[in-house]
């Protein structure tokens, strides 16, 4: 079942005659909002509509309209949060400050923005488990040295067991794409609302309004796999969402070799997101070798 955006009550903030409001995240905020985002380069994967409003229930996110745009939130360790859509550093130290007198702290803040601070009336932090996995995207289309050595050879054992095909994700597979979620699902052993399997769905449903792109994977003609992806700056993409089933092994290999064989000439870098401290997705996500983790900071004021 997806999220309804309209069980979500908006709420106008103070301020109404001003035109400042505070809004539930809403698809109809998307052009708002990715207006904002353009400037924003630095390639965290939070910094995306598609990321904000697939998690808008996990994260309870708000949009807020002032001089400019901020979106409000909450943390998986339930804290309150703001995050800016502008230049932190082309604001006064007051206007953050008003903007967060509700909340914890700003997050997440990229390295650049933290340095861009100023110095005795902020305070950073960071959690390494935020961290986003950053890789170089035409390591996969070789998988180069003896580090990615077992990945490249599961890679092209999935290539001779199954003769694999794929297509692009669009409204013509689609379906065949959700089929694989909801064995993937199955296959977990957990319910829905402990996976992203609800965003994921959603992701696929509205894979068009949110701009995001991908490949479904088969086995002959059974569906196994699929990537979600989207465009985060002009050298990067982000994967939102990769699922394959479990019984077809090596899989996940392939369709990163696969996906970089495609967009390693357009994209420079993937980011695979953060693992959120969560053992297994570590593990999973280390075993490629990042070039770089992202760092993710919390701002706050000193008191």
């Amino acid at each position: 079942m997806l999220i309804d955006p309209a069980a979500c009550q908006k709420r106008n903030g103070t301020g109404a005659d001003t035109g400042i409001r505070r809004e539930c995240l809403g698809l109809e905020h998307f052009a708002a909002v990715k207006h904002s985002l353009r400037d924003l380069r630095h390639g965290l994967s939070e910094y995306s509509f598609a990321n904000l409003y697939l998690f808008r229930g996990k994260h309870d996110y708000e949009v807020l309209f002032d001089e400019h745009i901020a979106i409000y939130g909450r943390t998986y360790d339930d804290r309150l949060y703001m995050m800016p859509l502008f230049d932190i550093a082309k604001v006064t130290n007051e206007y953050l400050m008003h903007l967060m007198r509700d909340v914890h702290f700003m997050f997440p803040i990229h390295e650049i923005q933290v340095g861009l601070c100023s110095k005795g009336h902020f305070t950073a932090s960071y959690n390494p488990d935020d961290s986003d996995y950053l890789h170089e995207s035409g390591k996969f289309s070789t998988y180069p040295g003896n580090h990615l050595r077992g990945k490249k050879s599961l890679a092209n054992k999935f290539s001779r067991d199954y003769v694999p095909r794929s297509r692009p994700l669009d409204d013509s597979s689609r379906d065949d794409a959700i089929s694989v979620l909801k064995q993937w699902q199955d296959q977990a052993g957990t319910p829905p609302e402990s996976t992203d399997y609800l965003p994921c769905l959603e992701a696929l449903m509205l894979r068009e309004a949110l701009e995001l792109f991908g490949f479904v994977y088969y086995s002959d003609a059974r569906p196994c796999g699929f990537i979600i992806a989207e465009e985060l700056t002009p050298e990067m993409c982000v994967l939102h969402f990769y699922k394959g089933e479990r019984g077809f092994k090596g899989i996940y290999e392939y369709m990163f070799h696969h996906f970089a064989c495609q967009y390693a000439d357009r994209y420079r870098y993937f980011n695979f997101e953060q693992d959120l401290g969560m053992p297994g997705l570590k593990t999973a996500k280390s075993q490629y070798v990042p070039d770089q983790l992202l760092k993710k900071y919390r701002v706050k004021p000193c008191k």
